[in-house]
């Protein structure tokens, strides 16, 4: 499309300006502008493209949204480009392969800067008071109780208790994940890191790259502006990542299921009374004195974040486990359970005592109470995955059992017992 460049300023400089966010750069006397919103994307390199030729008076323009690792999309670009302002497709081609390392470039300063800028920063420093209350969290005895009673969320103690195991298992080598499933306005966000599903899909790809070989690997072709010729850019992401998001969906993608824990949320009418509650009693005076409280829990809960060494879990008895055959997907959930077990042990560190190896290396044990309380959190979560139904059919399939059995009993009747649901 032509657009009057009296809306726009006019591109001069021959050289790269960049801001985060956007790079003007000029090539072959065309002047070009790149904007995007994402960072770090190695399948897409979404970009708002404008080019401009032409003095003023007399300039023509065109823009574009594309993704400048596709050759497709770049080839599109050109051709209507060169449609406005008049050199050849092939000329405009070359200047996007020239951009697409500019741009690049430009990102991955963007990120060196950024990382170097958090490295230089001083961690957040804690005082002997903040760290023998965070200690004191530490080595409770009821931690997982504690953990759950300090976070806002109302009811849903087992997935308030998964989650914060998966948020700390990001500090393991193998990290946990999960997605979270319920109708809208169930509350899903107050657990979740990515919020909706519907925003990620796209990423599929590469979240599971990131959770089963911890490193995501990108080649991109990239023409030389040059010679012609096409070559290979090969990027790099390292992992692993640790995530939980959300959907409203009830069948998920069998790839992403079989790696993650799926959560249901309450959805009966006893928590939405206790939600309800919850809401009215944030707008006391008392809510204000609450409110400080929560924010003395959360700088706790920070430090004691900050406590957790990177210390290696062994779990002596882990050969002694056993765990269902009967599906194929239960390899990867043999796995997420024991890594379940390394979370709670992890996170129990300081409550466990120190073992060396002979090359002095520390590890800590996880012991049978670790066990029990992953075992209790991940049997309802695990068994949803395993069942042939989903959540709300077998809910719907229990209230259907239960109405068929109160009008057997009235009428003298026996009805035939139900197939066991167990894992």
């Amino acid at each position: 499309m032509q657009i009057a460049t009296s809306e726009f300023p006019s591109l001069t400089e021959a050289k790269p300006q960049s801001t985060p966010g956007s790079l003007d750069i000029t090539l072959h006397a065309r002047n070009y502008r790149a904007r995007w919103a994402q960072l770090g994307n190695v399948e897409q390199l979404r970009v708002n493209l404008r080019v401009e030729s032409g003095t003023n008076g007399a300039a023509k323009m065109h823009v574009e949204t594309l993704d400048l690792y596709s050759t497709r999309s770049r080839r599109v670009f050109a051709t209507r480009a060169a449609q406005v302002l008049g050199p050849s497709v092939d000329a405009i081609e070359d200047d996007l392969s020239e951009l697409l390392i500019a741009v690049d470039h430009a990102q991955r300063a963007l990120a060196m800067a950024t990382t170097s800028k958090s490295v230089a920063e001083p961690p957040p420093v804690m005082n002997d008071a903040e760290r023998a209350e965070a200690l004191k969290l530490l080595r409770a005895p009821d931690l997982m109780d504690r953990i759950a009673c300090d976070m806002s969320t109302v009811g849903e103690e087992t997935n308030k208790k998964l989650g914060y195991l998966i948020s700390v298992s990001r500090k393991l080598a193998d990290p946990l994940s999960a997605i979270i499933i319920s109708q809208s306005g169930a509350g899903k966000s107050g657990l979740a890191s990515i919020l909706e599903r519907a925003g990620s899909d796209s990423a599929d790809y590469s979240i599971r790259a990131l959770q089963s070989k911890h490193k995501l690997v990108q080649a991109v072709p990239v023409k030389d502006p040059t010679t012609g010729t096409i070559h290979t850019r090969t990027l790099e992401v390292e992992g692993p990542a640790a995530f939980i998001e959300t959907t409203t969906l009830l069948t998920i993608n069998p790839e992403n299921a079989s790696r993650c824990f799926e959560l249901y949320l309450d959805e009966s009418a006893a928590q939405t009374d206790r939600v309800q509650h919850a809401q009215r009693a944030a707008k006391t005076v008392e809510a204000i004195s609450r409110r400080e409280r929560g924010r003395a829990l959360e700088r706790t809960h920070q430090n004691a974040q900050r406590l957790l060494d990177p210390v290696a879990v062994a779990i002596p008895f882990a050969e002694k486990l056993t765990f269902p055959n009967s599906w194929l997907r239960t390899r990867r959930d043999n796995l997420r359970m024991l890594n379940l077990i390394e979370a709670v042990a992890f996170l129990h560190q300081h409550q466990r005592p120190r073992h060396q190896l002979q090359s002095g290396a520390e590890y800590i044990e996880a012991t049978v109470e670790d066990y029990a309380i992953a075992y209790s959190l991940a049997t309802t979560a695990l068994g949803f995955g395993l069942d042939e139904l989903r959540k709300p059919a077998r809910d719907l399939l229990a209230l259907i059992e239960g109405k068929a059995k109160a009008i057997a009993e009235e009428r003298g009747a026996h009805l035939a017992r139900p197939r066991s649901q167990s894992w």
